[in-house]
């Protein structure tokens, strides 16, 4: 038994790892198992949010384990599962890349499988099931309700924040003059004389920042928190809280600072504002830098001592951070969360499952004493919310792993559990950990789940992260997105989408072309401390990855960061539409449900060598039905929407409700409003300005009912019938052979309970992958499915009648269909058929009358 710790610990004469692998020998065949093997997911490097990661050195300690053991099994185990298929690198054993694979190497497999998105994500864990390599199980939220609870800022909350804001933007300013005070920056050129200081005063405080502001957001929350506790509670439902911060760290600070006498009678109010006054006390850059010319003629700076050896600190870089303090602490109280809630409800009423050793609480006579808690204590609180002898539970990490808050047909208190989620944290794992306490298996009833939020904008940095480690979760921990998040978050939350990276470079272009409504540069730079432009005003080439932009967003003002966010999801707006219009839009695992579904035809495209798992291209039938919208529905929908119309078509002779939709800004800056059309069996958006071009006018509402009631009375009993093409079974090994330009997953459902998952493939694309697999596709395609593929673009080999190449080609200009590689011996019998001959650069080349292609090629190639 080792830890990874130990694992890639090294001594003066020798490392752990080379002890062991003295210890196995080069013939070893035991089983290496891995426990948690997640804690290696970092042997890749990657990208973080400062920039590019090194290769962990345990992962890359636990890959040599494997490498230099070949005769080994080796066992990995994870209850946390993959967010990033960058973390499967440590995997060698699962042979998804290498010989034989559809994959050269790790860096090849990583590339395209993340190019792929989560429908190819989702592949990588059902085919290595399919193959015997891998088996998992995950929590199931069938039955889970979801409500959001969102709390609105109040006017005077706002003001506060605002306040807040502001104040961090005097300190950043006060940060920016202290480097330059001290020496850690040239304050003539504002080159960096001392790199390590100036990236460590920078990382400390914008991670003070980022976390100073989740809690004043969390505080913030408390009177809708409290409110909807109470109202829980009358209803006969027991109430779970998730947090992260327990404010342990500020406490044990405060209590250090205290005298003995302060002690003995405690009077201490934990605020957030605390980690503010910490940051200034701690690591407000104050120390006078000394500066010197390195041996290369760089000028530097180290940190200055007197004749006496003590540290030399800046008069005026500490005057600044005293006047800072004496700012801040003249501001508005902001409460500690989780003790503001044992406050109100009562220590005596709330179990507290966290992982702090001591806390405060009420003397009984107007003062405070200091509790002293310890895992027993949990363990204690934990039962007495499972008994119902409390009804409210607070847990933090340290209570989200292993216990159990459900409502356990083993215990007295049974009643329906709401899970409020104040605090999402940075990881899904976590989050998913969390969730797992109260929705178990064994349970009376199923929880109701309730992520509390706000109207600030900047907050959709943290539920961002969760979506987007949610779908990724999933997909690589059970084959499917959906499992991950079980659409508990709203996949628009995610801002850290390649459409919102595209989005955000083009807003960082707009931004300094001075386009946006919003901000400008010069406030923007100010205000965030980000570098978008050079001295000369050039657009520098680094320009901050969207984690950074978000975290700095978040120390805006309210009203700013929303009107910045606005203009941003528009940005995003018009990407996704642009790629669902398409049909790029990476949606994962797409359910087709279908009346009826008959496979017609089921090629076996590969047998694996190993296992015997086979891929398969089917060919199926599918009768669909549509879903119109009722008119019940739509009647609902108009009378919640803005600026609705009854329209009607006089072409199409159809009806259609405007919505209003949100507006698309484009590259340039310019936006333009936009419009939804919802039809009884689908919808579309349009541009208002198209819309007045149109043939829809707006007719009275009884006459809209009327003619909507009649399409949907046609659409219900109408089917539609459509041959599609499948690629199922074990795809990985085939995946250089399918379409790289079209990913998606889609599951076929029929009414009666059958099912198909795999890869759609569409006819052009079918002669690529019959030659990539070397099958010969007129073997499998009629005459006209090879003249299509041809007049699409695609070149089909074939050897029937004999060998040759339908493909399309480009001759003075003009597109013809040819056949290339004909034998001389057939050009009369070819030309009888209605085929003609030029003689291009001395050679003989046979085309097909373009308007005749499908008609010729049927008498060329007999039926398969």
């Amino acid at each position: 038994f080792v830890t990874y710790p130990t694992l890639r610990s090294q001594r003066e004469e020798t490392t752990r790892l080379q002890q062991i692998l003295r210890w196995a020998g080069p013939d070893f065949e035991g089983v290496i198992a891995f426990d948690e093997a997640h804690e290696m997911g970092g042997v890749a490097g990657g990208e973080g949010a400062l920039g590019a990661k090194k290769g962990s050195q345990q992962g890359i300690a636990g890959v040599l384990l494997q490498n230099n053991l070949p005769g080994a099994r080796v066992l990995y185990a994870s209850a946390t599962g993959a967010s990033e298929v960058n973390n499967l690198a440590y995997a060698v054993r699962l042979g998804l890349w290498g010989p034989e694979t559809a994959f050269a190497d790790r860096e090849q497999f990583i590339t395209q499988i993340r190019s792929g998105g989560i429908a190819a994500m989702e592949l990588v864990a059902r085919d290595l099931k399919a193959t015997g390599l891998y088996t998992s199980r995950a929590l199931s939220f069938a039955g889970v309700e979801y409500d959001i609870l969102k709390h609105e800022l109040t006017p005077e909350q706002i003001e506060i924040y605002d306040t807040y804001a502001d104040a961090w933007a005097v300190i950043h300013q006060n940060l920016e003059m202290a480097l330059e005070l001290t020496s850690i920056v040239d304050s003539m050129s504002g080159d960096t004389l001392n790199s390590g200081a100036k990236a460590a005063a920078r990382s400390r405080f914008e991670s003070c920042k980022q976390r100073f502001f989740g809690q004043l957001l969390l505080s913030m929350k408390l009177p809708t928190v409290i409110a909807a506790t109470q109202v829980h509670l009358a209803r006969g439902k027991s109430v779970v809280m998730q947090l992260v911060t327990t404010a342990e760290s500020i406490l044990d600070r405060r209590l250090g600072e205290l005298s003995p006498e302060e002690r003995a009678i405690l009077e201490i109010d934990l605020s957030p504002r605390e980690y503010v006054i910490d940051y200034l006390e701690r690591a407000f850059p104050t120390r006078q830098m000394r500066i010197y010319t390195d041996d290369t003629g760089t000028a530097r700076s180290e940190p200055m001592v007197d004749h006496a050896g003590h540290p030399v600190h800046n008069p005026e870089a500490e005057a600044a951070k005293a006047d800072m303090i004496e700012h801040l602490c003249a501001l508005p109280p902001i409460k500690s969360a989780l003790d503001a809630l044992l406050e109100h409800f009562g220590h005596d009423a709330v179990a507290e499952v966290t992982g702090r050793t001591k806390r405060l609480v009420p003397n009984g006579q107007g003062g405070q004493k200091l509790e002293s808690r310890s895992t027993r204590t949990s363990q204690v609180e934990a039962a007495a919310f499972m008994a119902g002898a409390k009804r409210i539970l607070i847990f933090s990490d340290a209570g989200g792993t292993g216990r159990s808050y459900h409502a356990s047909y083993d215990v007295k208190n049974q009643q329906q559990r709401v899970h409020l989620l104040l605090e999402p944290g940075w990881r899904a794992d976590r989050a998913i950990q969390g969730l797992g306490r109260t929705h178990r298996t064994h349970q009376a009833t199923t929880p109701l789940f309730r992520p509390v939020t706000t109207n600030c904008k900047g907050e959709l940095r943290f539920t961002s992260t969760i979506a987007r480690r949610l779908d990724s979760l999933g997909a690589l921990t059970r084959g499917q997105r959906q499992t991950g998040g079980q659409n508990l978050f709203d996949p628009a939350d995610n801002l850290e989408s390649d459409y919102a990276r595209a989005a955000l470079v083009t807003w960082f272009h707009l931004l300094r072309a001075g386009k946006l409504k919003s901000t400008n540069l010069g406030d923007f730079e100010k205000r965030s401390g980000l570098t978008l432009a050079d001295k000369d005003g050039v657009m520098v080439e680094d320009l901050p990855p969207i984690q950074r932009w978000l975290n700095r967003i978040l120390a805006f003002p309210i009203r700013l960061q929303n009107t910045i966010f606005e203009e941003f999801l528009e940005l995003i707006e018009a990407r996704v539409a642009a790629a669902r219009d398409a049909g790029t839009l990476d949606l994962g695992v797409e359910t087709l449900a279908v009346e009826r579904a008959t496979v017609v035809d089921d090629l076996i495209l590969r047998t694996d060598p190993n296992s015997g798992a086979t891929s398969h291209l089917l060919t199926i039938e599918i009768e669909t039905k549509q879903k119109p919208v009722s008119l019940e529905r739509i009647m609902t929908i108009a009378d919640c929407s803005d600026r609705v119309a009854w329209l009607y078509n006089a072409k199409s002779h159809r009806v259609a409700l405007r919505v209003a939709a949100r507006s698309i800004m484009l590259d340039d800056g310019s936006s333009f409003r936009r419009f939804e059309l919802i039809r009884p069996t689908r919808h579309e958006y349009i541009r208002a300005d198209d819309l007045l071009e149109t043939a829809w006018t707006e007719v009275a509402r009884d006459d809209f009912a009327a003619k909507w009631q009649a399409e949907v009375e046609d659409a219900a009993i109408a089917l539609e019938r459509k041959t599609i093409h499948l690629a199922t079974g074990l795809l990985l090994p085939i995946w250089s052979a399918l379409p790289a330009d079209h990913l998606v997953v889609n599951r076929i459902v029929d009414q009666e309970g059958k099912s198909w998952l795999g890869r759609l493939v569409f006819e052009d694309h079918l002669p690529t992958l019959y030659t990539k697999l070397g099958i010969d596709p007129a073997s499998k395609m009629d005459a006209a499915a090879v003249a299509r593929s041809a007049l699409a673009g695609d070149s089909v080999a074939i050897t029937r009648p004999f060998e040759m190449t339908v493909k399309r080609s480009l001759v003075n200009g003009q597109q013809r269909v040819e056949l290339s590689g004909c034998p001389a011996a057939q050009l009369p019998w070819l030309k009888s058929l209605g085929c003609f001959t030029e003689i291009i650069r001395y050679t003989t080349r046979v085309f097909v009358p373009i308007d005749q292609v499908e008609a010729i090629m049927a008498k060329i190639i007999p039926n398969p």
